[in-house]
């Protein structure tokens, strides 16, 4: 039996948040996404005029970039995406995790969209060496965000993390890098 899978595009990891969190809701609950109230209750937010217009604002900017679709019917908005996400950007993964990821109550000062952009970056580059400005610069994020999402991941049991040091001279290490691996408890599809 094949778990229910969740799929993102690589590419949208470049995008601002708010745009970014429309996707996620998209790729999770399809095109039918409600109204304005809806789409605050999906993120955990309250129905507040503020909430509902920087929602609205984002699910507009990603039709104005014809990334998706936007049709209102009666007070429900309905998004489809433009373009098929291409196999060599495509990134899947069991959906509890995406929910998990989502709905984590986080003891970093770390915005969950920032967790699963990191989250799906590390799943496409594999257990590649790399530094947190790599993943930062690729994300559109701070290096200590990158910091604080790992951890959370690590807190959650989503990845196992290793630096990688070289000797220089007698008694100096120097830092080159961090591989981190899925941990054996959040396999990859």
């Amino acid at each position: 039996m094949q778990e229910d899978l969740i799929t993102f595009d690589f590419e949208w990891l470049s995008l601002p948040k708010a745009e970014f969190k429309m996707l996620v809701m998209i790729a999770d609950i399809g095109q039918n996404l409600g109204n304005a109230s809806d789409l605050c209750r999906y993120f955990d937010r309250s129905p507040q005029s503020k909430n509902k217009k920087s929602l609205r604002k984002a699910l507009k900017s990603l039709a104005e970039q014809n990334i998706i679709d936007l049709e209102k019917q009666k007070n429900d908005y309905v998004a489809t995406l433009l373009n098929p996400i291409s196999q060599e950007n495509e990134v899947c993964f069991k959906r509890k995790y995406a929910t998990e990821i989502l709905h984590h109550n986080y003891t970093q000062s770390v915005a969950w969209e920032n967790v699963l952009k990191v989250y799906i970056w590390l799943l496409k580059v594999g257990e590649n060496l790399f530094t947190n400005r790599q993943i930062g610069d690729c994300i559109g994020v701070s290096e200590s965000t990158v910091t604080e999402a790992k951890n959370a991941l690590k807190e959650m049991g989503a990845v196992l993390i290793s630096k990688i040091t070289i000797k220089e001279g007698e008694q100096f290490y120097k830092c080159i890098g961090q591989k981190v691996e899925p941990s054996a408890f959040w396999n990859n599809v």
